[in-house]
């Protein structure tokens, strides 16, 4: 497993970080002192679960519908030679993961 980057997220996302300081500045002013940051960050973790489950949707269905399509493809070249397009496509998929 990759090492979680921030560096990443905001190339595969860039809106991130203004959703985040919308979120950030705007969330439970209601709350006074060190309460008020504890609510913040109880209050942040949930909406960014739901930001990367809108952002990025269900990844780990996607990561398995391209392995499986992957393993159809290889299966089938080793019946017969696959045809350009079944290549093309092999091959996009390879650089997807």
């Amino acid at each position: 497993m990759e090492v979680f980057s921030f560096h990443k997220l905001l190339v595969v996302a860039p809106s991130f970080l203004v959703e985040f300081e919308v979120f950030w500045f705007g969330s439970c002013k209601e709350f006074p002192g060190d309460y008020r940051l504890m609510k913040t960050l109880g209050t942040l973790g949930k909406e960014l679960r739901q930001w990367n489950k809108s952002t990025f949707d269900c990844q780990n269905s996607k990561l398995t519908d391209i392995q499986n399509s992957i393993t159809t493809l290889e299966t089938l070249s080793e019946v017969r030679p696959l045809l350009a397009t079944e290549k093309t496509k092999l091959h996009g998929l390879n650089s997807e993961l």
